[in-house]
């Protein structure tokens, strides 16, 4: 029984470590996500600025 109990125990932290890499991967994803949105939104506005400046002189 004492070899059941220390699998039973090693398979409960086995899980309990992959649920927390899982969690910190998907917060760590979630981080990136805002991260690459923000800069995009950031990119995106320059890129707009710039294309506008452009159009006016050509006018």
């Amino acid at each position: 029984m004492s070899e059941l109990a220390s699998l039973a125990d090693v398979t409960l932290h086995l899980a309990i470590n992959a649920w927390v890499v899982v969690l910190k991967i998907l917060i760590a994803l979630l981080l990136i996500r805002g991260i690459y949105e923000m800069t995009v939104s950031v990119f995106r506005n320059l890129f707009a600025t710039r294309k506008k400046r452009r159009r006016n002189r050509k006018r």
